[in-house]
């Protein structure tokens, strides 16, 4: 007696229960087999694509019928319910897997039989040749294995082709990402089509990754913050690898420096679309501006991903992109404090920046020395010299009283913003803590409960897990948290100091790599060693207070740009902030934790 087995495969789980599910096929197979008057030996169900290229366990059902061909329970026939169940890969593919089951003494069957019985042409004269064998209905098992193939062609250019066309219009397709949803609205041209939106309780952690990547943190840093603010991973299902159902979940795990690098360079927090379906081009979201501005996208990306908004709503994306190229001095050079001048003093013939070395003489003797020689004769000053020149003209600049008056109120004001975002990070700390607390306590209550060790070592080990995750957040908390004794009048005393100080604002070994920055703000254009000598340098307005008289207060605020702050004194999101001159300040000597000792 004939023995057969089934084969029932659908693309994907959707199909489980709607069309020719598994079940379907399997039962409709089964009732075929039985009419035949054959043995079921085994059914095969497979989640996956029948094309081609994407067969993961097809191949499981030629192993287990070849290793049956030489015994006595060797497969005859392999029962599907149409040859697009067995095969998506057109005419061409079909005879080819055709023969291949042939080889091993199996053939293919389908319950609308398609496929027909072989014939011998010779059969009548009792002989037969391979050529004399063959297949009338093989024309029409073609045929269908290519209308199979095409209608598939057809289903998958009209559903790919659609999200293409919305994409590259600015709609999306599909889940977003951390931090953002999707929402369905209707379009008047376009009719329903789902865009994206923020994610209030997951755009918190975003927009606080790009404020402090903007503002030089660490990526580190940023890790410890975000999750003691209670990050976690989004939870969604995990299917087994070939059935498709559900074992488990994964995610609910904290954050970590490779997860916080993806979310930087994705344009998508910022509102612009960019990748294969958009050919790489930048397009922007409709009717969602995203949860970061472009400025401090690209200031937190440091040129690894920059983008420039164009005129009509059209953009760039450069990569790699050196970041002096991007309207900012060479970031690049080396930060040496015996040369703190090479980043903000540029050469009088060619105007890029200064290079600066020490230079061997014959008894070993050292000559530390600022030159360019940068195709033209080589300009250079002594270090001793060019020093005395620089430092005599920053110790004459001068702020006015009606700017050191409008700075004061500007402080104040900054100072209570920084507070309350503190406070905020410091309540967000203070919900994880109680949640983590609660969850100690039901594990305490498990340990008392639990009679088997191995159960019993397990909460334990769970209790600990919580209570080290208590003690760093607390930790966290004590850092985020501001001294009750901060006096507002102390921290301005200070500020004062440096502000009638600004050599020691602008040159401090321990803000080198910042310097390029911050010389932007005394300096209208980079000078050179000529401008100071001969007193034509153009200095930022805030410096030419003298000229300027009726100085208002808005002009102590400016847009957020591509220039890292030095501490949270706004969200990514403001549109204005105090001058970088008193982030500095502040951050210098870490005005709003530490009371100075000396007042």
């Amino acid at each position: 007696m004939s023995r057969a087995v089934i084969l029932a495969r659908v693309s994907d789980p959707k199909q489980k229960i709607k069309g020719d599910s598994l079940e379907d096929q399997q039962i409709k197979c089964s009732r075929f087999i039985e009419a035949k008057g054959w043995i079921k030996d085994r059914e095969f169900t497979l989640i996956e694509s029948g094309r081609k290229g994407e067969r993961k366990y097809f191949w499981e059902i030629f192993d287990y019928c070849k290793s049956k061909s030489k015994t006595a329970q060797k497969i005859d026939y392999v029962i599907v319910l149409n040859i697009g169940r067995f095969t998506r890969g057109g005419g061409e593919d079909y005879l080819k897997l055709k023969r291949q089951f042939e080889e091993i003494g199996v053939a293919i069957k389908d319950i609308y039989q398609t496929v027909g019985e072989k014939v011998n042409t010779l059969d009548d004269y009792g002989q037969k040749y391979d050529w004399s064998i063959y297949s009338p209905s093989e024309p029409a098992e073609v045929y269908e294995a290519n209308q199979r193939r095409d209608y598939v062609r057809a289903q998958l250019t009209q559903m790919i082709g659609g999200c293409i066309r919305n994409i590259r219009k600015g709609y999306w397709n599909g889940p977003a990402v951390f931090g953002l949803t999707t929402k369905k609205v209707e379009i008047k041209d376009d009719g329903v089509r789902s865009i994206l939106a923020e994610e209030e309780k997951e755009s918190v952690f975003i927009k606080k990754i790009f404020e402090m990547r903007s503002k030089g943190f660490s990526d580190h840093e940023i890790v410890d913050t975000v999750n003691a603010m209670g990050f976690k991973t989004r939870i969604v299902t995990r299917r087994d690898k070939r059935t498709q159902e559900k074992i488990g979940t994964r995610g609910g795990v904290k954050i970590t420096v490779k997860k916080i690098q993806e979310y930087i360079i994705n344009p998508v927090f910022c509102g612009v679309i960019c990748g294969k379906w958009t050919e790489n081009k930048p397009i922007k979201a409709v009717m969602f501006n995203g949860i970061v501005d472009i400025e401090t996208f690209n200031s937190a990306n440091k040129g690894k991903v920059w983008i420039n908004k164009l005129s009509n709503e059209t953009y760039e994306i450069r990569k790699n992109v050196k970041w002096s190229n991007i309207d900012q001095p060479d970031k690049r050079t080396r930060n040496n404090p015996l040369y703190p001048y090479k980043n903000i003093i540029v050469c009088p013939i060619c105007k890029k920046l200064l290079k600066a070395s020490a230079s061997k003489g014959g008894g070993g003797e050292k000559f530390p020395t600022y030159f360019c020689d940068r195709k033209h004769t080589r300009w250079h000053k002594k270090r001793e010299d060019f020093h005395n020149k620089v430092d005599n003209y920053l110790n004459a600049i001068k702020f006015t009283d009606n700017f050191n008056a409008l700075f004061h109120a500007s402080f104040v004001e900054s100072w209570k913003e920084k507070k309350i975002d503190k406070e905020s990070e410091s309540d967000k700390i203070n919900k994880n803590i109680e949640q983590l607390k609660i969850k100690q306590k039901d594990s305490l209550s498990s340990i008392k409960a639990s009679t088997i060790d191995v159960v019993r070592k397990a909460f334990e080990e769970e209790y600990l897990n919580y209570e080290n995750e208590i003690k760093a957040l607390e930790q966290q908390k004590s850092l985020k948290t501001e001294p009750e004794n901060v006096d507002i009048k102390t921290l301005l005393k200070y500020a004062d100091y440096l502000m009638e100080h600004q050599k020691e604002l602008l040159i401090d070994g321990d803000y080198l790599e910042n310097q390029t920055y911050i010389s932007g703000l005394v300096f209208e254009e980079l000078p050179s060693y000529e401008d100071i000598t001969n007193g034509t340098v153009k200095l930022n307005q805030f410096f030419q207070l003298k000229q300027y008289e009726n100085v208002s207060k808005s002009d102590l605020v400016q847009r957020v740009g591509v220039e890292p702050t030095l501490d949270s004194f706004t969200d990514c999101c403001l549109t204005v902030r105090l001058p970088l001159v008193c982030e500095v300040i502040i951050a210098k000597y870490n005005l709003l934790f530490d009371t100075p000792e000396d007042t």
